[in-house]
């Protein structure tokens, strides 16, 4: 009888469930994963492992990419390949900093305790050493951006953000002040040759007319009458040196950042002087070229001669 009365259980068990499939109401695992009030799978955090292999992928990719701007083929980096180095080096940047973190969440920490293991002097030793190729690896992209090779290509177009943004995580992991203030000065080098670089056409529209003016013995004011090619070349210096310096002025009024600062402050200064010079190289032209000194003789004379005349 026991066994009768359980067989009819276990059959009325089975024509529930049949019902509930049917009816939609079953309720099995794959049901349960897809429930709208379940949240949605959220995968675990690489480990340190993960980071490491991902680091040197990312620093393999970045030195293939700078090392592709000195083919024969391409000679200097286009947009696209300045952004993509830009890119690298900010996930190389994430995953350096990963790996500095990751030191302090090891399990036997989180337990209380802090054992030296060989597993955690090997993972120290590990970021310490990625650390260090992740700094080298900065100092390779931005003499890549900007070495004397490839400021020509990328002044009228060049993404300049980008450039910037890779200098200033350069600046965040660098550890030493003298490389730093390299970098600084390296970068106000560069910033004083993309201003020469925007002005070179304005300057040589001016040499070229005062070349004219010379061989054919005209003055230069009858050759460019309606707009006095000095004035507007000036006014090109100033007005270029001023778009490149509004950036840095911007940046170093939000940072509060000590090497940002100081990178911001000498661009600025630096830009400064490039353009005053520039412009009063501009001025000693306008001299020359319109006789100044020889009217300032002859008026000097004049004014002579006539104190000279109310005497008598």
């Amino acid at each position: 009888m026991a066994d009768g009365s359980s067989n009819q259980q276990h059959d009325h068990k089975q024509e529930h469930e049949q019902e509930q499939y049917h009816n939609g109401t079953h309720h099995d695992l794959t049901n349960q994963s897809l429930h709208p009030s379940e949240e949605p799978y959220q995968p675990p955090p690489p480990s340190f492992d993960d980071e490491v292999e991902q680091f040197f992928i990312t620093l393999g990719e970045l030195h293939h990419q700078c090392s592709s701007t000195h083919t024969p083929d391409t000679g200097v980096p286009s947009i696209a390949l300045v952004q993509s180095i830009g890119t690298l080096c900010e996930t190389l940047f994430q995953h350096s900093k990963a790996l500095q973190l990751s030191l302090g969440n090891s399990t036997g920490r989180e337990n209380g305790t802090d054992p030296q293991t060989d597993t955690e002097d090997v993972h120290t030793i590990m970021a310490q050493n990625c650390h260090e190729k992740c700094v080298a690896a900065f100092q390779t992209a931005i003499s890549t951006l900007t070495s004397p090779t490839t400021r020509s290509k990328l002044v009228p177009d060049g993404p300049q953000h980008v450039i910037a943004h890779v200098v200033e995580l350069y600046l965040y992991i660098c550890s030493d002040d003298d490389d730093s203030k390299a970098c600084i000065e390296n970068y106000g080098r560069y910033q004083t040759t993309l201003l020469k670089q925007r002005i070179k056409s304005h300057v040589a529209t001016l040499v070229s007319l005062r070349r004219t003016s010379t061989l054919r013995k005209i003055p230069l004011a009858e050759l460019e009458p309606a707009q006095p090619p000095h004035a507007s070349t000036i006014t090109a210096i100033l007005s270029e040196a001023t778009i490149l310096m509004q950036p840095f002025q911007n940046w170093g009024v939000s940072t509060s950042h000590p090497r940002i600062s100081m990178l911001c402050e000498h661009c600025l200064h630096v830009l400064d002087v490039e353009a005053q010079s520039r412009a009063t190289t501009i001025g000693e032209w306008f001299r020359a070229d319109h006789d100044l000194d020889g009217i300032l003789t002859s008026h000097t004379a004049s004014d002579a001669t006539n104190r000279d005349a109310n005497r008598n």
